[in-house]
């Protein structure tokens, strides 16, 4: 039996890493487009939530406004009608005040005694934070990179099928033209398999 041509089994090695270099390609393809699937519901999630918070919380920040409000109106009224020696009038809207009172966030007062909203809305953001995925910003940038690997990776693939005629063709023919097809086919796969693995890393 004559023994195989050392250049044939080359070209068939060659013909077998390309065809193990696109399936792996291919397979971390799906898992690049799978991850940058998963992580663009995340930033769906995330931003959903947070909109939910800042509508919540942006009620919570009204009422509380709006007794402080009342509280103040309360208090001045008091403190005018004092002053105009009507007592009785003046502890009825003490009472008045102090019932809005309850309804006021002392935390969220400033220096000068006045309700701060921002203050509030932030803290109240940051509370919610703390308990769910508010942030869409971290999802985006890993659906973005995720994307960006995919299309290197498809860069690569298409490298590496750029080999297949040219190792194709060397596997059908002889002398030079098949160790010149064989160079172009082996340079292109090389090529395209160092570019998956710059990708994948």
């Amino acid at each position: 039996m004559a023994r195989p041509d050392r250049s044939e089994l080359a070209v068939a090695s060659l013909l077998g890493a390309l065809g193990l270099a696109g399936a792996l390609i291919a397979w971390r393809v799906g898992v690049a487009g799978s991850a940058a699937s998963d992580a663009t519901g995340d930033v769906l999630d995330a931003t959903r939530l947070r909109g939910a918070q800042v509508m919540i919380g942006e009620g919570y920040i009204t009422r509380t406004g709006e007794a402080y409000l009342d509280y103040e109106r309360a208090r001045r009224r008091a403190d005018a009608l004092a002053a105009a020696g009507l007592p009785e009038a003046a502890q009825a809207y003490r009472k008045e005040a102090a019932s809005h009172w309850f309804l006021v966030r002392p935390e969220y007062l400033d220096p000068q005694g006045e309700y701060d909203p921002d203050r509030h809305r932030d803290a109240w953001l940051a509370d919610a934070a703390s308990r769910e995925d508010l942030e869409p910003t971290p999802h985006l940038d890993r659906a973005e990179a995720e994307e960006q690997r995919m299309v290197g990776l498809l860069r690569a693939g298409l490298v590496v099928a750029l080999g297949l005629p040219f190792l194709t063709v060397a596997q059908v023919t002889r002398g030079r033209l098949r160790l010149g097809t064989a160079v172009a086919g082996a340079a292109l796969l090389a090529a395209g398999v160092l570019l998956g693995f710059a990708v994948w890393a």
